[in-house]
């Protein structure tokens, strides 16, 4: 699946607006100032667009609670400027900006005159816009922090909450977006981009081809300690896509998303780390479907089902799977892994037990298996079946019970007489922890 490249149109409607004498607005300002907007236009300045378009360097616009909504309020222009924009209650439930977009289009704030990481956004909800690229906020060659916000209903062909395009940068952190739907992106979209997402909420967002909650074509973005759950997309990705690219997922945990969590597709290098994948679902590798060379280490994939193939992961490139644990996956064939292509993929201290339909692994003509220090064990397909077959015994390989805690109850931490921990392998070989959890049984 390929996304149709898009122009960063929305930065051509604009252009910089300067004083009579040349100078940014608020260039002179030689203090921080502090200003101040209400809802019903009473404060200091009537609106957001009036207090921006006076701040200066360092300046801080306080919005006091309530529900901004109209022109002014809306498709606010920011000034390149280190100028910060908060609720003055820092609680983004009481303090909303209605884009109120639909029949026309409108969205929340630009960031594209290149503003840094000191231009902050923070403890604002923002819903109901409606754009091409981008609703709630755009990023075009810019940096900014986004921090403690909500971007709910918001609807755009690409991203409705939030577009990064032509080199932008910007670090979201402990957001939250849920109800947002674009054709592709259905709240983020990036695009020669390289965002940052860290401790961010992802709940029912849609995409229509790819990407439910966040969708990358030739980025570099990085997400991590965020959660993804109930995101939907008729394509790749109902959590995450990525075309091209260099994407690292780290330390997130993705449940429930339809059309798979994380679809990677001709991306060079991706990481995939310290993730939790537990009940998504896909026609073919529901947990991470890997199109372009990826790693994924000390991953937990657990009860995820693929209509077709690859219960878990699905692969059509050079893979790693390194210290994960696979298990009570489904698929008719390949009910943990499936590759699909003429590369090989590497299984390397990983456990795969307990997944149901077909073998554990399997693989399309030419796809080649390689599993060193693995225990499959449990598996209604059968263990050291298929392309695994000949493996076991050699390599640290072997098929023991791992002891699991509680895997019924979500706990794949391993019993302290695990064969998969060090110095318990059944045949004596060092291979160090095997699978993607210590022990630590209550």
């Amino acid at each position: 699946m390929r996304f149709i490249p898009v122009l960063p149109v929305l930065l051509a409607l604009f252009f910089f607006a300067c004083d009579d004498d040349g100078a940014s607005p608020g260039s002179g300002a030689t203090e921080a100032d502090t200003l101040r907007v209400a809802p019903d236009g009473a404060g200091e300045y009537a609106t957001i667009q009036a207090a921006v378009d006076a701040a200066g360097d360092g300046d801080l616009i306080l919005l006091a609670d309530g529900r901004f909504a109209g022109d002014g309020n809306r498709d606010i222009r920011m000034p390149g400027l280190d100028v910060t924009v908060r609720s003055e209650s820092g609680n983004a439930a009481r303090c909303t900006l209605d884009c109120g977009g639909g029949e026309e289009y409108h969205w929340g704030f630009l960031f594209v005159d290149g503003e840094s990481p000191e231009a902050r956004l923070e403890h604002l909800t923002l819903r109901g816009a409606f754009g091409i690229s981008g609703g709630g906020v755009v990023c075009g060659g810019s940096s900014p922090t986004i921090a403690d916000c909500v971007f709910e209903s918001n609807e755009a062909t690409l991203g409705a909450a939030l577009s990064c395009v032509s080199g932008a940068d910007p670090l979201v952190l402990r957001c939250g977006f849920r109800g947002n739907r674009a054709e592709a992106g259905g709240a983020v979209w990036c695009q020669d981009a390289s965002p940052s997402f860290e401790e961010c909420v992802f709940e029912d967002n849609d995409a229509g081809t790819a990407g439910g909650a966040l969708a990358g074509q030739s980025s570099s973005f990085r997400v991590s300690d965020s959660f993804f759950r109930g995101n939907e997309s008729d394509g790749r990705g109902g959590a995450i896509s990525a075309l091209y690219g260099s994407p690292v997922i780290e330390e997130c945990a993705f449940r429930g998303n339809l059309g798979g969590a994380i679809g990677l597709e001709d991306t060079e290098g991706a990481l995939v780390e310290n993730c939790v994948l537990d009940s998504n679902s896909a026609e073919a590798g529901a947990a991470i479907q890997c199109g372009g060379s990826t790693v994924v280490r000390g991953c937990v994939m657990t009860r995820n089902r693929a209509s077709l193939v690859g219960g878990a992961l699905w692969c059509c490139a050079p893979v790693t799977i390194e210290e994960c644990t696979l298990a009570g996956n489904d698929a008719p064939s390949g009910s943990a892994v499936y590759a699909a292509c003429n590369d090989t993929v590497r299984v390397e201290r990983c456990i795969l037990a307990g997944q149901s339909g077909g073998e554990p692994a399997a693989i399309a003509s030419g796809a080649v298996f390689l599993f060193s220090c693995a225990d499959l064990y449990g598996n209604a397909g059968g263990d050291w079946v298929g392309p695994a077959a000949g493996q076991d015994g050699g390599g640290g390989n072997f098929s023991a019970d791992p002891l699991f805690c509680d895997l019924a109850g979500g706990d794949p931490r391993l019993g302290d007489g695990s064969p998969c921990l060090p110095g318990n392998h059944p045949s004596g070989t060092y291979c160090d922890r095997i699978g993607a959890r210590d022990a630590g049984c209550d």
